[in-house]
């Protein structure tokens, strides 16, 4: 077969140059005619003309299916891209919500710092308060404690002297201890003496005028009374109360009196209500009025009660209480001449004691001596307005009387 080709091959190459050639005329189309259709290469080939539809047919298949292919992956692309957005979507959702929640738990966290804060700050405004405060008392107390140290010897010995003077009054008022307020205001006079001051003297005058009034006043001898009262109130259960002043105890009859107390018959029944009645009432004869009769029960507790009211008005001599120790000795004193035995020498003995320490008195009127007190304050604020005060000897005050040392 290939030597039958080889020469048509040939012979169509040499015939197609002059065939070419002769073409041009024929070639051209008239009008109405149309136009020859050009040799393909299958044709220029030598190849068949099924062959190249073949050929053609694979070209368009492969097309085809590169447009499928491209169509697929356009469609997979955009499912994918869908999905890979609904995602994206739903990462973005969710993220919002924890942001969300996060910052809603981050309003709560500023909320209750900022009301942690609200507190820290009141509360350092209120200590800064007590801290001005505490301040203002500071300067104040260094304020008195420069008027103190710019004092000179004298200013303190004028403030010693007012202390002793303070003491004193409030031991005779308070304590009533003559004794103790006689020995202040001579220490108080000593001071003002060796001070030399001419200013002093309507101090020192007061001074010896309580002086002489304390002395005066009569002392009561309160150990003297307190010693007396416990020596009658050992007594006591010594002491004989009166005739008929406790009842009888009655000696128990045989078997408890309980055999005349039941009756076996009713014919006894009568002799057993009036014994029963005869015990029930007891008829006694005096001269005298008669008073409550005490069981013998009872008896204990009159004597208790009696050291008490001797107690009682032990306890008000030494508390300097006039009416409460009066009447704690009127009171045993009636109690002696009714419940016990007047004839008694232990009651007449004690009755006696009694209306002696009566007659005491544990309070005496006091003088005031307060007069001393009030010229003293007032020579020492006269002192102060004219500035510190300043000794004999030249010493400095405070930096206030500084200046006026010149002018003196």
């Amino acid at each position: 077969m290939s030597e039958d080709k080889t020469p048509e091959a040939k012979g169509t190459g040499k015939d197609r140059p002059g065939r070419d050639k002769d073409k041009p005329a024929s070639g051209k189309t008239g009008p109405g005619r149309p136009p020859a259709p050009k040799p393909g290469p299958a044709n220029s080939a030598g190849r068949p003309a099924p062959e190249a539809s073949r050929q053609a047919r694979r070209g368009s298949g492969a097309a085809v299916a590169m447009a499928v292919l491209a169509l697929i992956i356009a469609v997979a692309t955009a499912v994918g891209g869908y999905f890979l957005w609904h995602e994206t979507q739903g990462l973005l959702r969710a993220q919002s919500r924890s942001q969300s929640q996060q910052l809603q738990g981050l309003q709560s966290r500023v909320g209750s710092l900022g009301e942690r804060l609200d507190g820290a700050l009141n509360s350092q405004k209120q200590q800064l308060q007590d801290l001005g405060k505490r301040q203002d008392t500071l300067e104040q107390s260094v304020d008195q404690l420069r008027a103190r140290l710019g004092r000179s010897s004298e200013g303190w010995a004028l403030a010693e002297v007012q202390y002793v003077l303070r003491i004193a009054n409030r031991s005779l008022q308070l304590q009533g201890d003559v004794p103790t307020t006689i020995a202040a205001l001579r220490a108080a006079d000593r001071r003002l003496q060796a001070l030399g001051d001419p200013g002093l003297l309507p101090v020192r005058k007061a001074l010896a005028k309580e002086v002489s009034e304390l002395k005066a006043v009569p002392e009561p001898d309160l150990s003297g009374m307190a010693v007396k009262l416990n020596s009658l109130i050992q007594q006591v259960p010594k002491l004989r109360l009166a005739s008929g002043q406790v009842l009888e105890r009655k000696a128990p009859t045989p078997n408890g009196g309980q055999a005349s107390q039941h009756a076996t018959s009713w014919r006894e029944l009568p002799g057993v209500i009036w014994r029963a009645v005869r015990q029930l009432v007891e008829i006694r004869h005096h001269n005298k009025p008669v008073g409550p009769m005490l069981p013998p029960r009872e008896a204990y507790f009159l004597y208790q009660n009696l050291r008490l009211q001797l107690e009682s008005a032990r306890l008000a001599g030494l508390q300097r209480a006039p009416d409460a120790y009066r009447a704690s000795l009127t009171t045993a004193q009636q109690w002696l001449g009714t419940y016990f035995d007047p004839s008694d020498a232990a009651t007449q003995a004690m009755k006696d004691q009694l209306q002696q320490l009566a007659g005491m008195d544990v309070n005496p009127k006091l003088p005031d001596i307060s007069a001393s007190l009030r010229l003293l304050r007032q020579r020492i604020q006269a002192l102060e307005s004219q500035g510190a005060p300043a000794s004999s000897e030249g010493g400095a005050g405070s930096g206030s009387a500084t200046p006026e040392a010149p002018a003196q």
